[in-house]
Order: C-alpha cells, then structure tokens, then sequence
C-alpha cells in the first residue's frame, strides 16, 4: 500500500479505494507507523523535494479520512502517545 501510494499524485484519487481493500490492521499500521518514518525520511533526505514530502502529507490526511472511526481513533490515541512521551 505503501508503495502505490508514493507512487505519485496519480494515487490519491484511489486511495479510499486502496483503503477498503486493505485489512485494517495494515492501513492503521501504515498510519501508525510507515507514513511517519517514510515522511522522516523524506524531510532529512536532501534529495527529497517540497513537493515529494507535500504528496506524503496529502496521502496521509487522505488516508486517515477514509479509514474508520475506530481505526481513525486508534492512530489518534498512538500519536497522542508519542507526543506525550
């Protein structure tokens, strides 16, 4: 999932498609865990450009609004946890 979703902007028109096609478990990994250290990465790669790191924050909204409430909450409660820690 992770890989079609890079794969450019063409993606993001299929993402809620990808989304329920995808078990639970995997996207609310792939939010919890892929897009944020894909997106790391990204900012501290100097070959990455604006656009690149902007495409992996549109993916993650756009996937994180496709999801569902328990999923969407989830990932709230996992981020909440990193901040506070």
């Amino acid at each position: 999932l992770l890989v079609r979703v890079r794969g450019g902007r063409s993606a993001l028109p299929l993402v809620a498609h990808l989304v329920s096609d995808t078990p639970k478990c995997e996207v609310e990994r792939l939010l919890i865990d892929l897009l944020p250290k894909a997106f790391i990465h990204a900012v501290s790669n100097t070959d990455s450009t604006t656009e690149e790191n902007d495409h992996l924050i549109t993916c993650y909204r756009k996937i994180f609004d496709a999801v569902d409430a328990d999923v969407r909450a989830r990932v709230t409660k996992a981020l909440y946890m990193v901040y506070r820690n």
